[in-house]
């Protein structure tokens, strides 16, 4: 048995004549992250104490270059069929924990030095930091360390041109003795531009008007007019108009609605009409009133107007906006974390032109970008304090609230990698150890795995969805309710970043051209942006056979993204949670759909799909696709063996042993049973030197262990 530390600068490598006193008491622990939904390998947190050379080699170490030494540390066995060291763990001496003490035999110094291990720089490094923000357009990592840049860095996104119906619906039943502008007051209103006005005599007047002009548009109304006025005495004239005027009050045009003469008195004009007009030609900063002009003298009138106006409003021209696709992104992240110039690879998350990785096929998860507020009003990086801040653990659960993804660590081609893939990679059918003899077999319900409510969706919002049409948004939070009554747990996968469509109509509106030193609710906000890889283009109806129950069909964005579509992708894995509970009280049990932040009434198809996708409604569970693991966690005891540490080192295929399944059972007469690490121990404290696993059970009426 040897250990081997090395040490980065000058020191070189020792193989350790006397090992920590410690020794006999280390452990080796592999445990699953249920945010990542990877494995990660451990050590020994205790203490080890290195005396002789170990305590030499690491005092002068800690002399050199204190808390921020680098220094690995390498376990090795010897495998007695081969003859071959076999490596257990590489770690690294946390000097952060170093203690020295000086011991004087005969006038000579002697050290004793106490410091615990952990895991390896790149892995420690990424789990402590996996909050931490990064600027992904700094060529800088935390350490200082220059980046490498990609040949696009952060890429063009084009938004087509978008044109949006607002509508608003104004009434009133207030008498008019003289020629006025109408007061209208609104009942409902999807545009900043629709007021609430008071009549007055004044109707040239601007505070009379009950639409004014923010952008160009035709707007279309339509007119319910009803009532009566009446001339007792004298013949009477009356107008019903709209009337555009400009900023300077210059009239521009009249759309006459009625022009009614008596011929005789008395005599009393009936309103009953329910027709369309148009006001055309409106321009930024026109105003519009409705104006009753009475010629005579009436009895005091009675007329009733319920308005609906429609303006078609171009609120996008073609522009671009700077994003970094999801793979760079991960990229660059652990660049900044590790110092790494190559950290990442992801099939799910590649493309056929990825950096600085490329994959010959592009991933199912690759046709996206991550963006915010600023960058989509058309800021660059080139201006002053534009930032694209993202960190490693909220970007992965954002996109794994999308699609079941799993992250983890591997050594690819001799160089340690962050890894990101579906989620049944780090669930995999494969055998990989078969053990025997196993003890202290226990089964419990997995709580942890038992969901009575489901939530899905975004987090995030603001209060400008009253001038964008955001009562329609569909990229919110929903909720659901399980058929699981006795435990009370939560399904929470509700993503920390926005992909609201109306959020990103909401930054357009506020564009670098039109609002360049206006700060907005926006500018900080991550955004999650689905596109269509070829062109670069901001993805909307494509694909899709029918989006219905959105505020502009064809022009919607992150339609994939879509919550009831997020729960859907998760469909394995929550059928799995919930199977046994289906199978035992109804196997036509629903999930309940219990409440959207939003617009619920959404529904969408694509070219693929044999039939639409609905928000807000209840889901069939037999419905889900099948289950792969039941809720039950196994544990038990047994002998661990160098051979068994090596089985779960290696690696079939470039793919950890670990992710595959274990087979287990008591005796040879029994039937082996399957499931999934959760969490590994070498060495199970208090357990006369056992190791123990902790599994998650097989589902094997629909997964085949191979």
């Amino acid at each position: 048995m040897s250990k081997t530390p090395y040490y980065r600068y000058t020191l070189g490598t020792l193989v350790l004549a006397y090992a920590p006193q410690e020794w006999a008491e280390d452990q080796f622990f592999i445990e699953r992250s249920m945010t990542y939904m990877g494995l990660f390998r451990s050590f020994s947190t205790k203490e080890l104490t290195f005396i002789k050379d170990g305590a030499v080699y690491l005092k002068n170490l800690f002399d050199t270059s204190g808390t921020e030494t680098v220094c690995a540390w390498q376990v090795e066995v010897l495998n007695t069929t081969t003859y071959v060291y076999d490596v257990q763990f590489i770690g690294e001496i946390d000097f952060s924990t170093y203690k020295l003490t000086t011991n004087y035999v005969n006038g000579v110094a002697t050290y004793i030095v106490k410091v615990q291990v952990i895991d390896n720089s790149f892995v420690n490094t990424v789990k402590t930091r996996d909050s931490e923000n990064v600027d992904l357009h700094k060529l800088f990592s935390i350490s200082g360390t220059a980046i490498t840049p990609f040949t696009n860095e952060g890429r063009s996104i084009n938004i087509p041109d978008r044109t949006d119906s607002y509508t608003a619906l104004l009434s009133t039943g207030f008498p008019y003795t003289a020629t006025r502008a109408v007061g209208l007051v609104v009942t409902t209103r999807e545009d900043e531009s629709i007021n609430t006005v008071n009549d007055s005599s004044d109707p040239t007047n601007i505070e009379a008007a009950f639409f004014k002009c923010t952008y160009e548009t035709t707007l279309s109304c339509l007119v319910n007019l009803s009532g009566t006025i009446t001339f007792s005495s004298g013949l009477g004239h009356v107008i019903i108009s709209f009337k555009r005027y400009n900023s300077q009050g210059v009239l521009k045009s009249t759309t006459t609605i009625s022009d009614e003469t008596t011929s005789d008195f008395p005599e009393t004009i009936t309103y009953s009409i329910n027709t369309s007009f148009n006001v055309g030609l409106v321009t930024i900063n026109d105003y519009v009133v409705l104006e009753v002009a009475i010629t005579g003298t009436p009895d005091t009138p009675d007329l009733t107007f319920i308005i609906t106006t429609t303006n078609n409003r171009k609120i996008i021209t073609s522009c671009y906006f700077k994003g970094y696709p999801y793979h760079e992104a991960f990229t660059r992240i652990i660049q900044a974390l590790t110092d790494g110039t190559n950290p990442f690879y992801s099939d799910i998350l590649g493309r056929t032109d990825s950096e600085v990785t490329s994959y010959a096929s592009d991933g199912d998860m690759s046709a996206g970008v991550i963006t915010n507020g600023l960058l989509l009003r058309s800021f660059d990086f080139t201006d002053a304090n534009v930032k694209l801040n993202v960190s490693l653990k909220d970007l992965f659960k954002s996109l794994s609230a999308i699609y079941p993804l799993a992250f983890c660590i591997e050594t690819i081609g001799g160089v340690q990698k962050g890894r990101i893939e579906t989620l049944r990679y780090a669930f995999d059918s494969d055998v990989f150890l078969s053990l025997d003899n196993c003890i202290n077999i226990s089964n419990e319900v997995a709580d942890d795995l038992t969901f009575s409510d489901i939530n899905v969706g975004y987090s995030k919002s603001d209060e400008s969805y009253n001038t964008v049409k955001g009562i329609n948004e569909y990229n919110r939070s929903a909720k659901y309710a399980t058929v699981i009554t006795r435990q009370n747990n939560s399904f929470s996968n509700v993503a920390p970043y926005r992909a609201d469509s109306n959020g990103i109509v909401g930054t357009r509106l506020k564009n670098k051209a039109v609002a360049l030193t206006e700060d907005t609710q926006y500018d900080d906000n991550n955004f999650l942006v689905s596109i269509i890889h070829s062109g670069w283009v901001i993805k909307r109806a494509e694909g899709y056979t029918t989006i219905s129950g959105t505020d502009n069909n064809t022009d919607s964005y992150n339609i994939d993204y879509a919550p009831a579509r997020c729960l859907l992708s998760w469909g394995s894995y929550l059928r799995s949670c919930l199977e046994k509970y289906i199978q035992e009280i109804d196997v036509d049990a629903i999930i309940s759909f219990v409440a959207s932040e939003k617009n619920s009434a959404m529904y969408s198809q694509k070219t693929t799909e044999s039939a639409p996708v609905y928000e807000g409604e209840d889901i069939v569970a037999n419905s889900l696709a099948s289950p792969f693991f039941e809720n039950i966690y196994i544990t038990f005891d047994c002998v661990v063996t160098n051979a068994m540490i090596t089985a779960i080192n290696g690696s079939t295929g470039g793919k950890p042993n670990y992710y595959g399944l274990v087979a287990f059972r008591n005796n040879v007469n029994e039937a082996y049973q399957y499931g999934w690490i959760m969490k590994f121990e070498s060495r199970k404290p208090d357990n006369k030197g056992l190791g123990s696993f902790k599994l998650l059970k097989c589902n094997t009426t629909y997964v085949t262990p191979s």
